[in-house]
């Protein structure tokens, strides 16, 4: 993997994205919403992933790092996380940035001359902010779900209202 160029959180980003971009909910609340649902299904973060893992519904779309809260994940979750039948791709994405890496992976991943599904993005770094260029391309009717730290997970259901939202925030990257 080349090293590549990235934009960086900037303070005052980083106190606004602490606020969840979509519904926050419970993984019960999740479970229920997701349930039948159509459209694609993106995780962003090893727990999130984990947690649908283990109800049998396995993301389209996962980028994780096997960590939570900047600690290793332990050897029977990194098992199970990396034992569900996906293909995988390897990023480069430094903590609290966005490289330009994730940055043309997202676009690329989501374009729609490519009808790839079941892939387990394993991000170098730190997977949090892939969240935002996943929002920027992922498909309309796409379900987003990240988690909040200590609060639960939040679900975005993709729309152009939050497609801009997205491509704002990138925009006040540094």
């Amino acid at each position: 993997m080349k090293e590549t160029a990235r934009k960086k959180l900037s303070e005052k980003l980083r106190n606004r994205l602490k606020l969840p971009l979509g519904e926050l909910l419970s993984e019960e609340e999740l479970h229920r919403k997701i349930s039948g649902r159509k459209g694609m299904l993106i995780t962003v973060g090893d727990i999130c992933t984990l947690s649908l893992l283990r109800k049998r519904v396995p993301p389209d779309f996962c980028f994780i790092d096997l960590k939570y809260e900047r600690k290793e994940l332990e050897e029977k979750e990194r098992k199970e996380i990396l034992g569900f039948g996906a293909d995988e791709i390897r990023a480069k994405n430094p903590a609290g940035t966005v490289s330009d890496e994730v940055f043309e992976l997202c676009r690329d991943l989501f374009s729609e001359k490519k009808k790839q599904r079941c892939t387990r993005i394993v991000i170098d770094g730190e997977e949090d902010l892939c969240a935002i260029p996943v929002m920027m391309f992922a498909p309309l009717g796409s379900l987003v779900i990240y988690g909040q730290p200590k609060e639960g997970v939040v679900l975005i259901e993709m729309n152009e209202g939050k497609r801009k939202l997205a491509e704002k925030i990138y925009g006040e990257f540094e």
